[in-house]
């Protein structure tokens, strides 16, 4: 493995890290369990932080270390943001468009935090 694979798999975990543990907590403070509907709404979050840890690494490589935090916050917020819009208008009901609009404006802070350290962690050192 290169040390370019290397950051963005560790980009990619505290991503993951920090996004998911913003969810455990919420989860326990309602004092309820994980359930199968719920893991169908997580899922695609996994998957689209692959997609935005490898758009902040492509960008925290071509800017300073101070920008590429910045940059990666922003980016994570943003996407995160776009992305839960986007998936309300492909998403049928009443409830759950406006549902995955909420979670996407509650998980966008931990991801522009995550997004920031990833694009920490992948700026490119001289």
């Amino acid at each position: 493995m290169t040390e370019k694979s290397v950051r963005y798999l560790w980009g990619l975990a505290v991503w993951e890290a920090v996004v998911f543990s913003f969810t455990a907590i919420m989860f326990m403070h309602a004092d309820r369990r994980l359930r199968t509907e719920d893991v169908k709404l997580l899922a695609p979050v996994a998957v689209f932080g692959i997609l935005l840890v490898k758009v902040c690494c492509s960008v925290a490589r071509r800017v300073a270390p101070a920008m590429s935090i910045l940059l990666g916050t922003v980016i994570g917020v943003v996407s995160i943001i776009a992305g839960g819009f986007l998936w309300a208008l492909v998403s049928r009901g009443f409830e759950v468009p406006s549902a995955l609009v909420m979670g996407s404006f509650m998980l966008s802070i931990p991801s522009g935090i995550g997004s920031g350290i990833a694009g920490w962690l992948n700026h490119r050192r001289s």
